[in-house]
């Protein structure tokens, strides 16, 4: 006799409950207009205030961000099942913690609160900053970051890739899975600045851009790490 062909029966992901920290670059560059000005309190106002926005928001380029963000939360609180909490740091000269872990919807009243601060790219605080409010995570859940960012760090000086690739080792050496979200000027491409990145910095290998291509592909990064969603498709549309 012959044993019966056997056929595998195809299994779900496992989903999983998660925390994520998002860090939220605050830094000149995002509103001097590829000026040297560091915008420190959106000043001078007549270079960095821009776009008709308040000088608490400073420029389109933070008012997007908080968009972004805000949607991004809002997408993954509304389209999954999984247990979740998030936290929010912003960084320029140095890194701040908006929250500690909390529910999406007062994770979006708090990015409702945000103001511009502007001054240099501290990201190694940023990163540490939110590995700490991860440190405050339930057991079994899995903890991403999201750093965004437009460009290399630039605090501590003279040490700032070096301390960012240090805080970035700690943190996945937690546990961490740490994804870059990068803001572009234009088509332009840092060759330099997209390696150092891939290779020092993200858990995943990968940078994602700020815009629709890089939202469906960050959707599907997620979805590859287990976060399961409830819905077909994208869930930024």
């Amino acid at each position: 006799t012959t044993d019966a062909p056997t056929t595998a029966i195809p299994t779900a992901p496992l989903c999983s409950d998660f925390n994520l920290c998002i860090a939220i670059d605050m830094s000149g560059s995002v509103c001097n207009g590829r000026s040297s000005l560091t915008c420190e309190g959106c000043e001078p106002a007549q270079f960095c205030n821009s776009g008709g926005e308040t000088q608490s928001i400073c420029c389109p380029n933070f008012a997007n961000t908080l968009e972004t963000t805000k949607g991004l939360v809002t997408a993954l609180g509304e389209g999954t099942s999984a247990d979740q909490d998030y936290s929010i740091v912003h960084y320029g000269n140095s890194a701040s913690e908006a929250s500690r872990l909390n529910s999406w919807t007062q994770t979006v009243e708090t990015l409702n609160e945000l103001e511009y601060t502007g001054g240099g790219s501290n990201m190694a605080e940023a990163i540490s900053l939110c590995q700490s409010t991860l440190d405050q995570s339930p057991p079994d859940r899995k903890n991403y970051m999201l750093i965004f960012l437009d460009g290399v760090p630039t605090r501590p000086v003279s040490t700032a890739q070096s301390a960012a690739r240090a805080a970035a080792s700690n943190a996945k050496e937690q546990g961490s899975i740490i994804i870059p979200f990068l803001r572009q000027e234009g088509n332009e491409s840092d060759l330099a600045l997209l390696l150092y990145l891939e290779n020092h910095i993200s858990s995943v290998g990968k940078v994602f851009l700020t815009d629709s291509e890089g939202l469906n592909d960050l959707q599907n990064s997620l979805e590859e790490e287990g976060i399961c969603l409830q819905s077909e498709g994208s869930i930024f549309d």
